[in-house]
């Protein structure tokens, strides 16, 4: 059941697409069978890698700490108050504008029509609406099925170094792409890393999370690390 959202995304594109341009929709899978179970979360040849490390900061904050949220206007104000007692967030946090309580909402409630409308959004070329439809839908199953940390990074870095080195991408299309691939990457890691804190996040539902990251990083950094982290917690917690 995890997996049927996905399909609705490549119907989605195919619909939209010339023949040339369904080409570009298809996902290499990467095979792995080298068990590396000490891979570490960050990726030095992304340069918004320090988005995903503040995320990840903030993401093991909010979850050793012993409150529990149960509004979502309280978990954003939560969450926003623990990311400004960081010294690592002013720096990612410069053209900050706080996630609206309305926004994070209509994700929440139909995360995989707002995931596909805001990779459609107007202000991302085509070639970079393709890519990231593209990584989503692998991404998202790597996400969710038993395999190791590995297979799921392996595939990100090989999306983020071909975004980095593709010439044809606008500044906004890789900041958006590479800025939400960074923090996806590290909410995948907390989910899947071995051994597990009692405190570490068993989220089974990553859509919103994935959402949030890009409609956060057509903002800015922080937006996007924010935005991404109240819909994650919200998508599973509340």
């Amino acid at each position: 059941m995890k997996t049927i959202y996905l399909r609705f995304l490549l119907l989605f594109l195919f619909a939209a697409c010339t023949p040339e341009e369904k080409d570009i929709v298809e996902e290499p899978v990467l095979n792995s069978h080298v068990s590396r179970a000490n891979v570490s979360p960050s990726n030095p040849f992304n340069p918004y890698d320090e988005v995903g490390a503040v995320y990840g900061d903030l993401m093991a904050i909010y979850y050793d700490k012993d409150s529990v949220v149960t509004e979502l206007d309280s978990l954003l104000h939560s969450v926003e108050t623990i990311a400004f007692s960081l010294p690592a967030f002013s720096t990612v946090s410069s053209t900050y504008v706080s996630p609206t309580v309305s926004a994070i909402d209509s994700i929440l409630a139909a995360p995989n029509d707002r995931l596909a409308a805001c990779i459609m959004d107007s202000s991302l070329s085509l070639a970079a609406q393709l890519r990231l439809t593209a990584f989503a839908n692998t991404a998202l199953v790597y996400a969710l099925d038993s395999s190791e940390y590995h297979v799921f990074y392996d595939h990100a870095t090989a999306f983020e170094l071909e975004v980095q080195s593709d010439f044809g991408y606008t500044a906004f299309d890789k900041q958006v792409l590479l800025t939400s691939s960074a923090i996806f990457r590290y909410t995948v890691y907390a989910k899947k890393k071995k051994p597990k804190k009692n405190t570490d996040p068993e989220w089974d539902l990553m859509v919103g999370n994935f959402t949030g990251a890009i409609e956060g990083a057509k903002v800015g950094k922080g937006t996007a690390v924010v935005f991404a982290l109240v819909t994650g917690i919200a998508e599973n917690d509340l």
